[in-house]
């Protein structure tokens, strides 16, 4: 996307053939009703069944949480998501329900304490957890700008500027987090909240053939993180020429101390919603829900909770479940690795054919599981393989935002969780893929706790030269959303070159178009293209070998990472390697055949440099 994250903008519709094929019977009863047109309402379709699969609907994990919030408000009923996975159809889970209802009766159950809006707090608040390791980190040089967050889109057509600008001046006005700057007081980080903050605002004629460069220089533009807002916006003018639709691009930078993924949702929803009323006929003013909290109301809440006994529960589980994995993953490296982590990174693209993407589709449906579970895994298993290590730990962002109050707000919520695969070894993938179910749902059900308090819980081992716990990543953007739309505008993406990266590794992916796609994010003072351009291959082929009903009893540590193709090529250059020695003249003529047959052919490669079968034969003639 322009953001430089994975468009999940584009996500198709789940296919409902086969549903629709087994037919429709209504939901029976007040409950299951309910339940019914909470999750047709969650996955956007025109009505769910009594024995609808809440995952072969389109659900996954985040949408799944999404409903345990919104049950959770509705009537205090407290599920663990592990129990959607188990009853996934609207029957089951309303009788898995009813059953965990009368358990709450039954038991005295720790409560998190309400979340509410807190008048006395007045222009001032901690800063959560996430924002204090996150500002701990910009104070080292070079690091802030790694943390900006940037949307960029080429708006052609007649732009009514001045409504632009006030919608996105109504949406600082409207979100604290926008108006928040960060401050020390007797040695302590502090939000302090403007009563009002403008929204910085450039314009610039800019050629086409610069216009990249502008957009990069744009968004690397530091800001003062005591001065609100922490948002700003560039309307950067191409030139017109006789007859075309006036063309602009406009970039928003925002820092990730006030805004994460789902805000940038949020954003755009609101600043639609805004432009669209402004430039109506005649213009109206944006029907947009009051807030019920604000950010800095989460952040109070937040440092109230994380304490006593509910945070001890949280913190047992991540003590237990990571105390003695592995802190390192050794992948080998193309170089050493620095002594500082550098920042300097880039990206491979990856894409899974639509065939492919649906055999995986439908072995996580046959398997329960989620195609996040199935992509996961395999990533695990091809790190386990490339290290030599049997257990690695993978790091994964949640939206932590489990409350439906907190789904309208724009604010640093998202969280990381450290999930410790199962060891990889004899067991069948699709039985090492329940016990990966099992760790990942363990997991999710401790996600509140913020992961800077679980790093301080475990005291790793700590340097400058990689991150604590985990240093590869994997990312599964599986949100459905609109396209970008503004009336009388025709909107699209501008991407920029990435080169930046937080981890040694990040796998990003999503589902669009019917085809599983992302990319490989790597760091580039760590490894070449040439190494995650194969790594990639080899994930595509793992994946491929584990839907294969061939390989259904290999165990997972024995999948094959290489084609067949791959294959058969390794053997002959073992079998060459087996031959014995030759002397001046045998490799000589071997060279002029292959000249004779394969005149363009690579014979020698290094760095750059490269030498034909046809050039070096020339080259061994001229030294005679």
């Amino acid at each position: 996307t322009p953001n430089g994250k994975l468009d999940r903008r584009a996500l198709p519709a789940p296919d409902l053939q086969a549903l629709a094929a087994r037919g429709y019977e209504a939901p029976q009863g007040e409950l299951e009703e309910q339940l019914a047109a909470l999750w047709a309402e969650v996955l956007q379709l025109p009505r769910v069944g009594r024995h609808d699969n809440f995952f072969e609907l389109g659900g996954h994990s985040l949408l799944a949480v999404r409903v345990l919030s919104r049950l959770s408000q509705h009537d205090g009923a407290s599920l663990e998501l592990t129990q959607l996975f188990d009853a996934p159809t609207v029957a089951q889970f309303a009788q898995a329900l009813l059953e965990a209802q009368e358990r709450q009766r039954e038991e005295a159950r720790l409560v998190l304490p309400a979340l509410q809006a807190e008048p006395s707090r007045g222009a001032s608040a901690p800063l959560t957890h996430a924002q204090q390791r996150l500002w701990f980190l910009t104070r080292l040089p070079g690091v802030s700008q790694a943390y900006h967050i940037h949307l960029a889109l080429k708006l052609q057509g007649a732009l009514n500027v001045e409504a632009l600008r006030s919608a996105l001046q109504q949406l600082i006005d409207r979100h604290e987090a926008l108006r928040t700057g960060f401050i020390q007081e007797e040695g302590q980080p502090l939000q302090r909240i403007a009563a009002r903050a403008v929204l910085p605002w450039r314009e610039a004629e800019i050629a086409a053939d610069a216009l990249i460069e502008a957009v990069q220089a744009e968004v690397q533009q530091p800001f003062d993180l005591q001065q609100p807002p922490l948002l700003r916006a560039a309307l950067l003018h191409e030139p017109q020429q006789p007859g075309d639709d006036a063309s602009q691009v406009l970039v928003l930078t925002l820092h990730h101390l006030v805004a994460d993924g789902w805000s940038i949702d949020v954003l755009w929803q609101e600043l639609q919603a805004q432009y669209s009323a402004a430039v109506a006929q005649p213009p109206r003013r944006a029907e947009l829900a009051p807030l019920p909290l604000q950010y800095g109301d989460y952040a109070v809440w937040q440092r109230r909770w994380m304490q006593g006994e509910a945070l001890s529960a949280q913190a047992q589980y991540w003590l237990q479940t990571l105390g003695d994995a592995p802190q390192r993953l050794e992948l080998p490296t193309d170089r050493p690795r620095p002594a500082e982590q550098s920042l300097q990174g880039a990206r491979v693209a990856l894409h899974l054919d639509e065939a492919l993407s649906a055999q995986l589709k439908a072995y996580s449906q046959r398997h329960g599981v989620t195609l996040f579970m199935l992509l996961l895994g395999a990533w695990g298993v091809l790190l386990s393989r490339w290290s030599g290590q049997a257990e690695v730990v993978i790091g994964t962002p949640v939206a932590n935002r489990s409350r439906r109050e907190l789904e309208g707000l724009i604010g640093l919520f998202v969280n990381t969780l450290a999930l410790r695969l199962p060891q990889v070894g004899e067991l069948p993938a699709h039985r090492w893929l329940q016990q990966l179910r099992e760790h990942v749902l363990q997991a999710q059900r401790h996600q509140d706790l913020p992961f800077e308090q679980v790093v301080e819980l475990l005291k790793p081992e700590r340097s400058l030269a990689f991150t604590p716990l985990f240093q590869v990543m994997f990312a599964w953007q599986g949100t459905v959303a609109e396209s970008w739309q503004l009336p009388g505008l025709r909107l699209q993406g501008l991407g920029t070159p990435h080169a930046i990266a937080k981890f040694d590794l990040t796998l990003e992916l999503m589902e669009a178009q019917g085809c599983i796609v992302g990319h490989l994010e790597y760091a580039s003072a760590l490894f070449d293209q040439r190494t995650i351009e194969r790594r990639v291959r080899n994930l595509e082929q793992l994946l491929r070998a584990w839907v294969a009903p061939a390989q259904d009893a290999t165990a997972v540590a024995a999948l094959p990472l290489l084609s067949p193709q791959e294959q058969a090529q390794l053997q002959q250059w073992r079998q060459e390697a087996q031959q014995p020695l030759v002397g001046p003249e045998d490799v000589l003529a071997r060279v002029q055949a292959r000249a004779q047959e394969t005149p363009s052919a690579i014979a020698l490669e290094q760095g750059d440099q490269q030498l034909s079968y046809a050039q070096l034969l020339a080259q061994t003639q001229a030294l005679g």
